[in-house]
Order: structure tokens, then C-alpha cells, then sequence
């Protein structure tokens, strides 16, 4: 194929094309004349979930809730560590009976 035919099929090719695309315009625009313009149903309708403001809420209320919940966590953790090496210290057992009020280091070890 010499250039000429080359340059020639290249052109008929893209000539092609934008008729292709004007027809597929013209055609959009001929069903757009009667087509409604407002469907009732197909008006968004306004979901706050959608509402970036509303995500950004949601997000920071759950890191809150989170952090909450890990800070209780450590609370009661800690606290059960104080207690059980508060009642070792003084051989209370864990329903509350003392069974010797004295500390481990005064006791006689004889």
C-alpha cells in the first residue's frame, strides 16, 4: 500500500468516526425533546449517611466510644492488679476473710 492509500483509508476511517458520533449525538438529543426533564422519583433525596459532614461525626463518635472502652479496660485491669497485690500483701483471701492481719515480713520464720 502506497501512502496516498494509506493517508486515504486513515481519513475514511475518522470520517467514519465523527459521523458516527454526530449521528449518536443527534439521536440523544432527538429522545431528549421527549423525555420529561424531572421525574419526581429520580430527585435525590438527601440521606444523611451520604452527608460528609454527618460520615465525619459518625467517625469521630465511634473513635470516642472506642477509646472509652479500651480506657474502662485498662481501669479495671489495674485495678484488680492493685487489689490482688493488696490482699497478697495482707493474706486476705478473695471473699474477704483475713487469715493473719500480719505482713509477710514480720513473721517469725521459725
Amino acid at each position: 500500500m502506497s501512502k496516498v492509500q494509506s493517508k486515504a483509508k486513515s481519513r475514511a476511517k475518522t470520517k467514519a468516526k465523527s459521523k458516527a458520533k454526530s449521528k449518536s449525538i443527534s439521536k440523544a438529543k432527538y429522545r431528549a425533546k421527549f423525555k420529561p426533564k424531572y421525574k419526581a422519583k429520580s430527585r435525590p433525596k438527601f440521606k444523611p449517611k451520604s452527608n460528609a459532614k454527618f460520615k465525619a461525626m459518625s467517625k469521630v463518635k465511634s473513635k470516642a466510644k472506642f477509646k472509652a472502652q479500651v480506657q474502662s479496660q485498662v481501669k479495671s485491669q489495674v485495678m484488680s492488679q492493685v487489689m490482688s497485690q493488696v490482699l497478697s500483701q495482707f493474706k486476705i483471701d478473695v471473699k474477704g476473710h483475713v487469715r493473719s492481719r500480719v505482713q509477710t515480713k514480720f513473721q517469725d520464720k521459725s
